[in-house]
């Protein structure tokens, strides 16, 4: 099984207050996000990317991510959104969760959330960092026969 954690795109700077409480959730990506979205989801088509579910984060910027992306890779199935997946969300029950699947999933979220569910997953300790992310960026995560996981990839739109 492979896992694909996608951190979302650039977003547009905040103005005032805008990262304050639940007025974060309407911030959308820029310009320059949606063109490193759109890079990463060419090059996951490319190279034969299938998932059946993407799942995404309450935040707008997170769930155009996704739909850029399941756009693209022409997702057969679902878009869904998915609480436990912003920022500052513990990564336990989204690690339980991905247990769970049997098919290739991808997660769209945040950072730090990201990074620490790769932790979790990779070194069962969420608080090692063991992986940059950029935004748009994308880390590849497979399960082994012994049903661990080890960091497959890593995309990074810059390099794209």
């Amino acid at each position: 099984m492979k896992l694909y954690l996608v951190r979302h795109g650039n977003a547009v700077s905040p103005r005032g207050s805008l990262t304050e409480g639940d007025n974060d959730i309407v911030r959308p990506l820029s310009r320059e996000g949606i063109d490193e979205v759109k890079r990463v989801a060419e090059f996951l088509k490319k190279n034969g990317t299938q998932v059946n579910t993407v799942y995404h984060s309450v935040r707008l910027r997170a769930k155009q991510t996704a739909e850029i992306i399941h756009d693209r890779l022409k997702v057969k199935k679902l878009l869904i959104e998915r609480s436990g997946l912003s920022p500052d969300d513990p990564v336990k029950g989204t690690a339980d969760f991905v247990e769970q699947q049997k098919d290739d999933v991808m997660l769209v979220g945040h950072m730090p959330f990201m990074g620490r569910l790769v932790s979790l997953l990779v070194t069962g300790e969420a608080d090692r960092n063991v992986v940059a992310f950029p935004t748009g960026g994308v880390a590849i995560l497979e399960k082994k026969r012994d049903q661990s996981w080890l960091i497959a990839g890593m995309i990074d739109p810059e390099i794209l």
